[in-house]
């Protein structure tokens, strides 16, 4: 289990390897489609957003995650049964914590989506204040966020430590 502030995050694992000086590497959970687990399998998690980066640096060349299944309010819901998820293994260090709900909000003002009017200021602030409040997964404690992504930078071999493990993940 990774502690993290003073409390320990609750289903994410820390792997510790050699010295304290070498690397902490995290477990998480990522929801994919399960049209998609071969090609992940293959070739990784590629760092390609899919969603809009709402101007901000932090949410370019990531891969998301979550610290654990039940933070992904519509796969663990049961609400997108065709997806699946897969635990990957990474450095901490390339890992920031973010509230989702500040991003999400901030979309639904930028399209004018979700009953909310288009106001592009208010898309400002929002992802203003998500990046503001994002930290290293280090100094993330638990309760933090009400809904906790992870940023993860860079791609993330399948090679590189076995990283991937297809896990159904049953709510």
């Amino acid at each position: 289990m990774i502690r993290a502030g003073s409390q320990p995050l609750a289903g994410v694992d820390k792997i510790r390897r050699g010295q304290s000086s070498d690397p902490v590497y995290v477990a998480l959970p990522r929801s994919i489609h399960k049209s998609k687990i071969d090609e992940v399998l293959r070739n990784g998690l590629k760092a390609v957003s899919e969603y809009d980066d709402l101007g901000l640096e932090m949410r370019r060349g990531v891969v998301y995650c979550w610290l654990r299944k039940e933070d992904d309010k519509l796969s663990s819901g049961g609400q997108r049964a065709d997806y699946v998820y897969v635990e990957v293994t990474v450095d901490q260090d390339r890992c920031r914590v973010a509230e989702m709900d500040f991003a999400g909000i901030a979309m639904m003002y930028l399209q004018g989506s979700g009953g909310k009017p288009r106001n592009e200021e208010a898309a400002r602030l929002l992802a203003d204040a998500y990046r503001v409040t994002s930290l290293p997964l280090s100094d993330y404690t638990e309760g933090m966020f009400w809904t906790p992504k992870v940023l993860v930078k860079g791609d993330i071999d399948p090679l590189n430590r076995l990283q991937i493990i297809v896990k159904r993940i049953r709510s």
